[in-house]
């Protein structure tokens, strides 16, 4: 749970501090697609352009994703757990 949670705090903090007037570095694309990999609930709010990131609207935001992101690494664990589990032969 702790690291979903930190992929979307860092994301959050990204998101905030970055300068978008300036154009894109390799490092840019490069911390954007692992910022994607590491939090995927974040596509859910890419049709909210005019969202300010900065201020309670920002943290609302990225408090949903972060939930979101959590339960999403919960399904992927659960289903984990579930394929690796042996069956059961003492039938």
């Amino acid at each position: 749970m702790q690291r979903s949670v930190v992929a979307a705090v860092a994301s959050y903090a990204y998101a905030a501090f970055h300068d978008n007037t300036k154009p894109m570095t390799v490092f840019d694309f490069a911390l954007t697609t692992v910022s994607v990999i590491l939090c995927p609930t974040q596509f859910i709010f890419v049709m909210c352009i005019d969202c300010e990131v900065i201020g309670w609207d920002g943290f609302i935001l990225y408090s949903i994703i972060g939930a979101l992101n959590v339960a999403l690494y919960g399904l992927v664990g659960v289903a984990v757990a579930h394929l690796r589990q042996k069956p059961n032969d003492d039938i």
